[in-house]
């Protein structure tokens, strides 16, 4: 029986770092980095972005004095300490917020056009910031009828592999999306469309007189600072209405919620023929009182690309 196995710091950081990165990829869960400040640790070192996952996560905080310590050895009672906090890990990335089992994302999603590596790599783990993108060359979509096609992006979502999705605040959300590239753009970020009943819950509590409801154009992401739900979450009520998963047979009508709510209510009624609807959720930026946490519409066809219309995504 061994009573101790040594192995270095840096192996231990790449173990632990390697198992969470497995977890988090099988759950559909992303991972986040944030700067440290281990001196013997430089942006250079290849296990820089390892170690800061160790430290934004809780799994470590050096070995004192600023220092990581990088090959000091580990004792088998700090790898059960490691191990033990890898198996309490499950949280969702800074740029979402918990709802149940699911990530739903913090913003409406901008859309971005790359080719870069890196920032691909830094989209997918929920790290990559406005400044990244922009010094990649990466390119705003949604922002104007056509661009996301004249990207290589069409409006069935066949063929998007170079648009992702992305959580940041500080930037016009993006529309003239069809649910279709709205899907490919959240899946090539690693994410999705939350579903109906998650966007639901994600959003109660909005405030709806403090969101962009009557401004008459959409704000940046975040812009709105009081437009924030019970679990965290931006621009839920107004801004751009947002794409769901959820079809539905396309509503023929608008109802009401009665005495619940003055929420814009169009899903009623059911067409026989024609394309699905696909359900949009909380008005947008012209709505005025009738957007809110509870609005709904399922007139608008999954092929729809509308100026008022955007999304946001999901692990």
């Amino acid at each position: 029986m061994w009573q101790r196995i040594r192995v270095w710091r840096l192996c231990a950081a790449l173990l632990v770092l390697g198992a969470l990165l497995a977890a988090a990829f099988l759950s559909g869960r992303g991972v986040a980095l944030a700067s440290h400040n281990f001196a013997d640790v430089p942006n250079s070192a290849f296990y820089h972005d390892f170690v800061d996952f160790l430290v934004q996560n809780g799994i470590t905080s050096g070995c004192g004095g600023g220092l990581y310590c990088g090959e000091d050895a580990v004792t088998r009672g700090q790898m059960a300490v490691f191990l033990k906090k890898l198996a309490l890990f499950g949280g969702c990335t800074p740029d979402t917020v918990k709802v149940g089992p699911a990530c739903i994302d913090k913003y409406e999603a901008s859309v971005w056009w790359t080719q870069n590596a890196t920032v691909i790599g830094k989209i997918r783990l929920s790290t990559v910031t406005v400044a990244d993108l922009r010094a990649a060359g990466a390119t705003h979509l949604g922002l104007a009828v056509g661009d996301l096609a004249a990207h290589g992006c069409p409006a069935t979502g066949n063929g998007c592999v170079d648009v992702y999705a992305v959580s940041i605040p500080g930037v016009v959300p993006s529309g003239f999306i069809t649910w279709f590239q709205a899907a490919a753009a959240a899946r090539n970020a690693g994410k999705r469309l939350p579903t109906n009943a998650e966007w639901q819950a994600a959003a109660l509590g909005t405030p709806e007189g403090l969101c962009n409801t009557s401004s008459g154009v959409p704000h940046q992401t975040g812009g709105t600072p009081g437009c924030v739900s019970d679990v965290g979450a931006f621009d839920m009520v107004g801004n751009l209405w947002e794409w769901v998963a959820d079809w539905v047979p396309q509503s023929t009508d608008c109802g009401s919620w009665g005495s619940f709510s003055d929420d814009y209510q169009c899903l009623a009624g059911a067409a026989t023929t024609g394309a699905p609807g696909a359900l949009i959720r909380g008005g947008y930026f012209g709505n005025g009182s009738s957007a809110g946490v509870f609005a709904v519409d399922g007139f608008s066809t999954p092929s729809n690309a509308n100026f008022v219309i955007g999304f946001r995504a999901a692990r």
